[in-house]
């Protein structure tokens, strides 16, 4: 009884209540820990594109929907040892230990491709722009953050549904 009592605590510190994937703070802790372990890494952040759209069009529901499979269908596509979190709205991050360039945006465009191909009534189409970044020597979470987050603005000002560095 007090290991499913002490696993259903740590889901809920750990895991975003609506799409079950790993939450914010614990995608933070990982990637502090491979800093501290000086181990090779990427980051990539992606956001759904014209979500607010989605929430006025269809409602709510909907959009929860579409956040549901949108983790799911990612979640898939990653390796255990690949954190994937709801960084916070119809925003998702990505940490990916152990990862070159060329790997990381290759990973980046699956994840992006995967998500296109999702098919969720009503909506018409889903899609999300996406951010990467390695992780470079003397890089902070804070640094790391700022740099994918301008990647993924980049992508966004550029009509979206891409990939940008």
């Amino acid at each position: 009884h007090l290991v499913s009592e002490q696993a259903r605590m740590e889901a809920m510190v750990n895991r975003d209540p609506l799409t079950r994937i790993y939450n914010r703070r614990f995608c933070e802790l990982v990637l502090r820990d491979l800093l501290t372990r000086q181990i090779p890494a990427g980051v990539i952040m992606f956001d759904m594109d014209h979500f607010k759209a989605i929430n006025d069009t269809y409602g709510h529901p909907v959009g929860d929907r579409v956040l549901q499979q949108v983790a799911q269908r990612c979640q898939e596509l990653l390796r255990k040892n690949e954190c994937l979190a709801r960084w916070g709205g119809e925003e998702f991050l990505v940490v990916v230990p152990d990862v070159d360039a060329t790997a990381l945006h290759a990973l980046a465009e699956r994840l992006r491709k995967s998500i296109t191909e999702l098919s969720i009534e009503p909506v018409s189409l889903v899609s999300a722009s996406v951010g990467i970044t390695r992780v470079l020597d003397g890089d902070t979470t804070d640094t790391i953050f700022q740099r994918v987050d301008k990647a993924l603005y980049r992508a966004k000002k550029l009509g979206g549904n891409m990939v940008s560095s």
